[in-house]
């Protein structure tokens, strides 16, 4: 089985290698950034003179070519193909200015996370309690081919804007729906792989989602969006986390447990879902005749 060098040696052999014979005016940065749930990556920056914004590539990413490869160079090769691609993408963007609030605020987006994963990052950021979940605020920057490029609003950047979590929950609300728009699909129709995004009646489970299908599980925060289902099915409802990018909707009736969608939810959590995208092992339940959410599992 091929080993090669460690992570660590490879991170050091592309800070030497990476310039040469390329683009040799970048200052490289190597950073450890903290993604959701606690997860931690090291970040190349290639930063340009008097250029503040720059692509991050994951030298985890480029970990994994070299491993495959088992070519040092080939995942050089990558990392400057993934930089050159990533700045072409950025060129409309080189007048975003994140400390400009007029400028960004109709791209203001929340987002949800877990809490107790995330207790480190919110300790610096605004957010909403919801239950064992935690209603975060981004900024979000491109959401070109397929991919959302977004930063986390901290809570120093509140203070340049001089805005309040009221005003950032009003703009979030707005913009989520309208950038990401909420798309619905029985069952039956994600497992054939149809494009059907309607409501269908008499299915077991709904899965929940935006329309990019990328941190989707926010749906169940849009205006209106739980009380319409709640209409279409003529009932009450369990929410499930399947992860941060979609919920299962599942109506509720006789032969169906708390205790077993409970038990569903914590098992996918452990063997399927990524560390990273997991959102909760809990089971929510939306109330038809109280218009809100409760937690009936946790």
């Amino acid at each position: 089985m091929f080993r090669g060098i460690s992570f660590s040696d490879f991170v050091l052999y592309v800070e030497e290698h990476l310039l040469q014979g390329w683009r040799e005016t970048l200052t490289i940065r190597i950073e450890s950034i903290c993604k959701n749930n606690g997860r931690t990556y090291t970040a190349l920056l290639l930063q340009r003179e008097d250029v503040l914004a720059t692509p991050t590539i994951y030298l985890e990413d480029a970990y994994e070519v070299y491993q495959k490869t088992e070519d040092l160079e080939d995942a050089i090769v990558w990392i400057r193909t993934y930089y050159e691609l990533s700045l072409l993408q950025m060129d409309e963007f080189t007048d975003f200015n994140l400390f400009d609030f007029e400028k960004v605020q109709d791209h203001i987006v929340y987002r949800l996370v877990n809490f107790e994963k995330n207790k480190e990052m919110l300790k610096d950021c605004p957010y909403i309690r919801l239950y064992d979940l935690a209603v975060t605020f981004r900024c979000v920057i491109s959401t070109t081919h397929g991919a959302i490029s977004s930063t986390l609003i901290h809570n120093d950047l509140m203070d340049q804007w001089k805005i309040g979590v009221e005003e950032l929950t009003y703009l979030a609300q707005e913009n989520t729906e309208r950038l990401f728009p909420s798309m619905i699909r029985g069952i039956s129709d994600v497992l054939s792989s149809s494009d059907h995004d309607s409501f269908v009646e008499n299915e077991m489970m709904y899965i929940a989602t935006n329309e990019h299908s990328i941190n989707g599980a926010g749906v169940i925060l849009y205006d209106g969006f739980l009380e319409e289902f709640a209409r279409n099915t003529k009932g009450d409802f369990y929410i499930l986390p399947s992860s941060i990018h979609e919920v299962i909707l599942v109506p509720c009736q006789p032969g169906i447990f708390e205790e077993d969608l409970k038990e569903m939810v914590c098992q996918a959590n452990l063997e399927v879902v990524d560390e990273e995208e997991i959102l909760s092992d809990s089971v929510y339940c939306y109330r038809k005749d109280q218009g809100k959410i409760v937690c009936c599992a946790s």
